[in-house]
């Protein structure tokens, strides 16, 4: 949070994210880091009773080790702390490839780690194109791979990724819903689903471009 307004002012700087936007965004990505960081000393394996009684059956924490995520350029460090926090509570490490057009928040997020005591090699980013991608994502070191983005270069990943049959997270351009009843507050609803949907010109997985709206209500939230 210290941090953030400067943060903020990179995101405006590298993707043209509106300053509204970028002074949340590190915001959010502490919270992230938050959040996740509450689950570190709460995961744990379990014994599972089953039938019959004699039978012995477990679980147990296991972290995959290095996961490769691949970054988004619109949600710049909040997308890489989205990814990154959850992998490091359950102790693996992470090498981030941000989108070669707009990593610089997602250095300082290395660079923040550093400060913040992580270790070395730890949370790590390599900056670069498709070729860094690729790399990272072909690598018998990597474990994991997460990959936020369009389709075109998910198949790219897959392709890469099956050489050492390397399990993937996609998340693939989905756009979150608004469900709107007869009994809600139309005037709210129709300014929320006007305004919020337009944030940074649409183009970010929470924004909410789809209406799903009941047929009684359809014209008042039309006309809203």
């Amino acid at each position: 949070l210290r941090d953030a307004p400067t943060i903020g002012s990179v995101l405006g700087l590298e993707a043209g994210v509106p300053s509204a936007v970028a002074a949340g965004l590190p915001k959010r990505g502490a919270d992230y880091l938050s959040y996740y960081a509450g689950y570190a000393d709460k995961l744990e394996g379990s014994v599972i009773p089953i039938f019959p009684e004699n039978a012995f059956d477990y679980t147990r924490l296991e972290p995959h080790g290095v996961i490769g995520v691949n970054s988004t350029w619109t949600g710049g460090i909040s997308a890489a702390c989205r990814k990154a926090a959850p992998a490091l509570a359950v102790g693996n490490t992470v090498v981030i490839k941000p989108m070669e057009l707009a990593p610089f928040s997602v250095i300082r997020f290395a660079e923040l780690a550093l400060e913040a005591g992580i270790p070395p090699g730890v949370v790590n980013v390599v900056p670069g194109d498709g070729a860094a991608g690729q790399a990272l994502c072909e690598h018998p070191g990597i474990d994991k791979i997460s990959f936020t983005g369009g389709i075109e270069t998910a198949e790219k990943i897959l392709v890469a990724a099956a050489k050492n049959i390397t399990p993937v997270v996609l998340e693939l351009g989905g756009k979150s819903g608004n469900i709107v009843f007869p009994d809600a507050d139309l005037a709210v609803a129709g300014q929320f689903s006007g305004q919020v949907c337009m944030g940074n010109a649409g183009q970010g997985c929470v924004f909410p471009t789809r209406l799903i709206v009941h047929e009684d209500v359809h014209d008042q939230i039309l006309e809203k």
